[in-house]
């Protein structure tokens, strides 16, 4: 009797555990659509974070929909909201090169500045210095071109996004 009731309330518990889970998905995309529909602007709320923590998932499709929500938190993004964005694009570009490649690509100009920003001021915060801001992220790029999955054409737009945050980070010198 003992064991039918423990494995009752294990049994509950964790069916209570994923309702819970199963209604914090449903919240953080309903959040993401309406961040999408201009329907609220994003804050350092749980469910904005969660928005970017979406973008890092193991799931194609989710990060797919959700690197269009981080597109539009990133252009909206002020405060506290914008001292986190750096990570999660250094993240992203970290984990998902060529998705962030392809990502990039079809941004605004001011959006491609806006994520080339955000990554330089990340490398120059955690910095002592420029010089090693600049060596950090030199580091950072070097290492993602030589990965295997990287092609010639893959390495020349890397290429591209480098030299716009560094555009960045050389301002943080000036």
């Amino acid at each position: 009797m003992k064991y039918v009731l423990l494995f009752l309330f294990v049994s509950v518990v964790s069916f209570i555990d994923a309702q819970s889970q199963s209604n914090n998905v449903d919240s953080v995309r309903i959040h993401a659509k309406r961040i999408l529909d201009g329907e609220i602007t994003p804050i350092d709320d749980n469910l904005t974070i969660s928005c970017l923590d979406s973008l890092l998932s193991t799931n194609p499709s989710t990060r797919e929909y959700y690197s269009v929500v981080f597109s539009v938190i990133i252009s909206k993004s002020d405060g506290a909201l914008s001292e986190i964005i750096g990570q999660y694009c250094i993240n992203y570009l970290d984990m998902f090169p060529k998705e962030f490649i392809t990502h990039y690509q079809v941004q605004s100009a001011n959006n491609k500045e806006l994520y080339a920003n955000v990554i330089a001021f990340e490398f120059y915060a955690e910095a002592a210095d420029f010089n090693q801001a600049y060596l950090s992220l030199k580091k950072f790029i070097c290492a993602i071109k030589s990965r295997e999955e990287m092609d010639k054409k893959d390495i020349a737009n890397i290429g591209i996004i480098e030299d716009a945050v560094m555009v960045n980070l050389q301002s943080y010198n000036d």
